[in-house]
């Protein structure tokens, strides 16, 4: 008997996608690499990369003060955006079957 496991389209934007499992795994696609997470690994990569945006603008305010970062860049591509919560691309509401 084949398992299907049906995954829904968590976030998507351009090349990046991050999936959920029937089965519990999260799956990060960016681009070609993916990269297949418990809940709890992809909240804790969520929170480095998080951490690490908040370092870089800090560093890049530093070497440029005209940019002080009022919006971030996937903010300034998407105008109807909530400041800060970058860009929040519904994904399509079809889901996925593997086998």
């Amino acid at each position: 008997m084949t398992t299907h496991c049906t995954r829904t389209c968590l976030a998507s934007h351009g090349s990046f996608r991050v999936e959920r499992c029937s089965c519990g795994w999260i799956s990060v696609h960016v681009g070609a690499m993916t990269l297949r997470l418990e809940s709890a690994a992809m909240e804790q990569l969520a929170t480095i990369l998080g951490e690490a945006s908040i370092n870089n603008r800090k560093l890049q305010a530093q070497k440029d003060p005209a940019t002080l970062g009022l919006l971030s860049p996937m903010d300034a591509l998407d105008s109807s955006a909530e400041p800060g919560l970058g860009r929040n691309r519904a994904c399509d509401a079809s889901k996925k079957v593997y086998h």
